[in-house]
């Protein structure tokens, strides 16, 4: 079976992969991708989410401050009563 798929494969076939491991020993490795940023560039990357994490978290309050006063808003509204303008006693009493 493997030498089926050796034999039939496509020479221009490519793969990411092909460029994302290496090597060693014959075998292929993956690159190690823990090391790609320093220090100082993890702490920036980490300040800015904690800054985006509190911005959202701020503005989400204000929406259910918003929405909440609306709500408020509903609950003293006084109901809604129908006005009949009549001319004279005979057309109230016949409507």
């Amino acid at each position: 079976m493997k030498k089926e798929k050796v034999a039939f494969r496509n020479p221009n076939e490519f793969y990411f992969k092909m460029i994302k491991t290496r090597t060693v020993d014959g075998i292929h490795r993956p690159e190690s991708e823990a090391n790609k940023n320093t220090q100082e560039e993890l702490m920036l990357m980490k300040t800015q989410d904690i800054g985006y994490v509190l911005q959202k978290v701020q503005s989400e309050k204000k929406k259910i401050e918003r929405l909440s006063s609306m709500l408020h808003s509903l609950d003293n509204q006084l109901p809604n009563k129908h006005v009949y303008y009549a001319e004279d006693r005979y057309d109230f009493a016949n409507n």
